[in-house]
């Protein structure tokens, strides 16, 4: 018999759903992948015909499905960024200072131009963003628009070269630098569209700080 279930696991910002096969022997398989959370408990529930010796088996499983949802309460932005440090094994760090081009220092810094997120900081305050990006578009058909991390750092942001609005932004906010950290989301390792890997930044943001970062215009 197949059930499925769905719930958040304590140490991921990403919700998970799985598919359990019941048997008389107790559970055989269980799949993960990428979706809405929170019915695990409903769903192993309402599962009819199922022997009771199976039950017993799976017990294990619901114990730790309420255990996780318990610990997890609302993902933490501190604990989405080491999230998302731990699921994209390709990320990376850099500061740009006010004297400097941002197209110099991602070519310095080997910044990839592949698909995947980003998160502006002020240099002195890592707790709260100033800014979280994504770079690479799916189109319908499937095929990626063709921009990556190292070309969407250095492009335009609200009409103006990045060069220019970074140079401003720290002039006008009295800022020694700022902070830059990215991860790769979408290559032969991991296949989460940068949009969805960005909205799970916002959502913790959100969850963390009641708003979005000051220079997201929305969501």
């Amino acid at each position: 018999m197949t059930g499925r279930f769905q719930y958040t696991p304590a140490a991921s910002s990403v919700l998970i759903w799985g598919t359990i096969y019941l048997t008389q022997d107790g559970p055989e398989e269980f799949h993960e992948g990428p979706r809405a959370a929170d019915k695990f408990l409903a769903a192993i529930s309402h599962l009819a015909s199922v022997p009771k010796s199976a039950a017993r088996r799976a017990g294990p499983l619901l114990r730790k499905a309420r255990r996780d949802r318990s610990e997890a309460g609302v993902m933490t932005l501190k604990s989405a960024i080491e999230s998302a440090r731990t699921r994209f094994a390709n990320n990376g760090r850099f500061s740009l200072l006010p004297d400097e081009s941002i197209d110099e220092v991602v070519r310095r810094e080997n910044v990839p131009n592949a698909r995947g997120i980003y998160i502006i900081f002020r240099c002195d305050d890592l707790d709260r963003p100033l800014y979280i990006g994504r770079a690479g578009t799916i189109e319908t058909s499937g095929s990626w628009k063709n921009q990556g991390l190292r070309e969407r750092l250095t492009k335009k942001q609200e009409r103006k070269p990045r060069h220019e609005f970074f140079c401003k932004l720290m002039a006008d906010k009295g800022l020694a630098g700022l902070t830059f950290l990215w991860f790769v989301t979408h290559d032969q390792n991991s296949r989460i569209i940068p949009a969805l890997a960005e909205m799970e930044l916002l959502q913790a943001h959100y969850d963390t700080c009641g708003c979005l970062p000051e220079l997201n215009k929305g969501a």
